[in-house]
């Protein structure tokens, strides 16, 4: 693994060009913000586009839960992904934006694997599912922010 810390960041720009596109719609671009950062994360764990659309396995959010602390308007973004808990078919994945290392928004999302064929749940594949477990194991050594709710254990009792 390449980053120690096991958190994964993504660069979200909001441009004026944006802003004019989506004009009257703000949630959108905390959505746009938290997608760039699935894809990124997605990806660090194997499940990219060739990955999807050979193997037709992918990941469905069962729950989600967003806070939004301040307005975004143009410029820079970082988006913070991090996995709180795995258990080889379940991430909780908690997710922050930040502006100039101000907190702006946070995503918790319950998030399991899914088989697009038989369109039910499955456990990941172990290379995927080891990739997952190295940046759990990474992302525990991370402080906890005070806005996770509930681990998975808890939520699925």
């Amino acid at each position: 693994m390449k980053n120690k810390t096991g958190l994964i960041i993504t660069e979200f720009e909001i441009t004026q060009k944006l802003e004019k596109q989506h004009l009257g719609a703000k949630t959108i671009f905390y959505s746009l913000a938290f997608e760039e950062g699935i894809d990124d994360y997605k990806k660090v764990v194997g499940l990219d586009k060739d990955y999807i659309a050979n193997e037709k396995k992918s990941t469905v959010a069962l729950e989600a839960h967003s806070l939004y602390l301040e307005r975004v308007k143009p410029g820079i973004y970082q988006v913070e992904t991090r996995i709180f808990d795995f258990d080889g078919k379940r991430a909780h994945i908690l997710q922050e934006i930040f502006k100039d290392k101000n907190p702006i928004a946070s995503q918790e999302t319950l998030s399991i694997s899914f088989d697009l064929r038989s369109r039910r749940t499955c456990r990941f594949e172990h290379s995927i599912a080891q990739l997952y477990f190295e940046l759990y194991q990474a992302q525990k050594k991370l402080p906890q922010p005070t806005s996770l709710s509930l681990s998975l254990k808890e939520r699925l009792s």
